[in-house]
């Protein structure tokens, strides 16, 4: 996959760089500029959740990667399914008539997300909150939305 080859690449680096940073400068430093333990506290405390957010923000885009190669998805004469990896929610089915709205996301090289469906739910605060279902990095998202938009208007 062309898309998740630069984030994995880049997540690599930014990985090393903290791991080498946390365990090799951070205490050769610590030893040189007599850092009083106040002050080591302090970088446990904040340096490391900096640090660890961080890496949850480089890694992101490559486990999104790894989330979309291991979906499945098909459009059928009468419904749209979506059948998921171990662990990232199992088996979704939508209707004909669930289909509506359809929309494309476009990301680069013809790649990009299809959304199709927004289900909607009512929280105890009186908001409602509205998921959107849809194809994520799918290749030719344009000619998949034709296929969406030709199943939801029954052609």
């Amino acid at each position: 996959m062309r898309i998740a080859a630069p984030f994995a690449i880049a997540g690599a680096c930014a990985g090393a760089v903290v791991v080498s940073w946390l365990l090799v400068i951070a205490p050769a430093f610590h030893s040189v500029s007599k850092v009083p333990p106040v002050e080591a506290a302090s970088f446990i405390f904040f340096g490391l959740p900096i640090a660890v957010l961080a890496l949850v923000l480089v890694f992101w885009p490559v486990t999104a990667a790894v989330r979309a190669r291991r979906t499945f998805y098909a459009i059928t004469d009468r419904r749209v399914l979506i059948l998921r990896g171990p662990g990232d929610g199992g088996f979704e089915e939508y209707a004909a008539s669930d289909v509506r709205d359809v929309e494309v996301r476009a990301l680069r090289d013809g790649v990009g997300d299809v959304v199709f469906a927004h289900s909607g739910q009512t929280l105890a605060s009186g908001r409602e909150l509205v998921r959107a279902a849809g194809f994520s990095w799918v290749r030719d998202a344009d000619a998949v939305a034709e296929q969406l938009r030709a199943l939801g208007a029954g052609r």
